[in-house]
């Protein structure tokens, strides 16, 4: 299957008929209410699939714990084998993101659907751990 048939596919799938695409020549679908993909097709073989997670703390010494602690768990996830997502920093605005490219080619209808669902659970997750992440510290508790 090609990329566009692939996306095509899911937008049924998901019931999205009168969905278009976005100026970008992406398709943006909200999944559960708060977790917003990006979806392109780069060319007939390549998806790319993209979220926003958040923006960084505007407090510098925030800012860099959280990116510590995200780097710390994106490795844990990388040497477990299970992650698949590319974590970003867009450096013009400081907000956080999560990729992921499928290959069409590799791809049918239903493995397509599953790595998406597999995406959203994995935006979810880190949603959850930057949520915990930015809770502040009790006052006169020092990290270092």
């Amino acid at each position: 299957m090609t990329a566009d048939e692939l996306i095509a596919s899911l937008i049924r799938r998901l019931e999205l008929s009168d969905l278009e695409p976005e100026e970008s020549g992406g398709w943006r679908i909200v999944f559960d209410g708060d977790v917003c993909v990006d979806v392109y097709a780069e060319g007939d073989k390549k998806i790319r699939l993209e979220t926003a997670l958040g923006p960084l703390p505007e407090d510098e010494y925030q800012a860099e714990r959280l990116i510590r602690s995200v780097l710390a768990r994106n490795l844990t996830l990388l040497a477990g084998g299970v992650a698949r997502n590319v974590l970003f920093l867009h450096p013009d605005r400081s907000i956080l993101s999560m990729e992921r490219t499928e290959f069409a080619e590799n791809s049918d209808e239903e493995s397509f659907a599953a790595s998406v669902e597999d995406f959203v659970n994995a935006a979810e997750a880190w949603l959850e751990f930057l949520a915990l992440e930015a809770t502040p510290l009790p006052p006169g508790l020092v990290m270092r």
